[in-house]
């Protein structure tokens, strides 16, 4: 499959920069030495990944590796895919890399916190992915289309949107809609979980569609 080549070449490319990614274990400690609940440890994982994983789009751009993807005769459908994948690999790798560490933390760290429960867990799992997908979906289309360095100041643009949706929902209704998730944990995770995939599937779209405009 010509979009795991992809994935290769972008890791390969990315390979030298990936050391960033070795801070999270720092952060993970940081947080939980604050007492941090596992949520918000994992919705920091989320926009932190999504914020470092757009510097691809970058390195592509200053070395100008449009001219490689043709010589290596990766059509724009495995181009796009591709990105996506090794995206979204970025951030499943750290994130398992972080849930194994934090299932260390009782045995390390006594007094860190509460133990896990299964059900928070994975409402928090999924709606770090959730909002991780929320943030990508929405910037990858416009890397694609106008390029890293028109589309940095725009990228910006989900992270407002999901600050001023958190806002506004802490404002409106601060204690029914927790009420309501907390109330079905299990099947808000699941429903997350699939909005998540959604999300990134329609970017996908949108994407391979303005690639396509570009021939």
């Amino acid at each position: 499959m010509t979009a795991i080549k992809m994935l290769k070449l972008d890791y390969l490319t990315m390979k030298p920069h990936l050391r960033t990614f070795s801070f999270m274990v720092l952060f993970v400690m940081i947080f939980l030495s604050v007492g941090s609940s596992i949520t918000l440890i994992l919705i920091n994982i989320s926009w932190y990944i999504a914020l470092v994983a757009a510097n691809i789009f970058a390195v592509e751009e200053k070395h100008n590796m449009g001219r490689l993807y043709g010589t290596l005769a990766l059509n724009l459908r495995s181009i796009v895919l591709g990105r996506y994948l090794f995206i979204l690999s970025l951030y499943l790798v750290t994130l398992c890399s972080v849930i194994i560490f934090v299932g260390l933390i009782p045995s390390l760290f006594p007094l860190s916190g509460n133990p896990l429960i299964i059900e928070h867990f994975l409402l928090s799992t999924s709606l770090s992915f959730l909002i991780f997908s929320l943030i990508v979906s929405g910037q990858l289309p416009l890397y694609f289309k106008m390029g890293y360095n028109k589309a940095r100041i725009m990228s910006i643009i989900p992270f407002l949107f999901l600050f001023g949706l958190a806002a506004l929902i802490n404002y409106i209704d601060p204690l029914g809609v927790l009420n309501k998730v907390l109330s079905n944990e299990m099947g808000f995770s699941i429903f997350f979980f699939f909005c998540g995939i959604v999300v990134m599937m329609a970017s996908y779209m949108v994407s391979l569609k303005i690639k396509n405009k570009q021939k």
